[in-house]
């Protein structure tokens, strides 16, 4: 199991695990490439075990790179297929030392 910042050409990937987990949505790509193009507001994340993306998950700053920038986990989504395994913990845990990192290198740091 691997977790990584995601990349542009894992947007298909991001969009397939969000359709698994939220069907009743529609144009499950394009508000995923939508979603990817604010960074650096937002930093998509995923999990990978053999290879596949099997989950992702969206942090985002809410209220504007500043001082003390509050964080937040917009969305997290784990395919059906892969669930149960502990993915989305270790997705979590994995991806928000990095994610903060990513704000400090935006000059500002996460507030409490």
């Amino acid at each position: 199991m691997t977790v990584r910042a995601a990349e542009k050409n894992d947007i298909a990937a991001i969009a397939e695990v969000y359709q698994a987990c939220f069907p009743r949505e529609k144009n499950h790509a394009l508000w995923i490439e939508s979603s990817f193009n604010t960074y650096p507001r937002g930093v998509y994340y995923v999990v990978e075990v053999e290879g596949q993306v099997r989950g992702y998950i969206l942090w985002c700053v809410k209220n504007g790179f500043r001082e003390k920038s509050i964080i937040e986990l917009e969305q997290i989504g784990i395919h059906p297929e892969a669930a149960g395994r502990g993915l989305g913990k270790q997705l979590i845990m994995e991806s928000l030392a990095p994610f903060k990192a990513h704000v400090r290198r935006q000059g500002c740091d996460v507030g409490r």
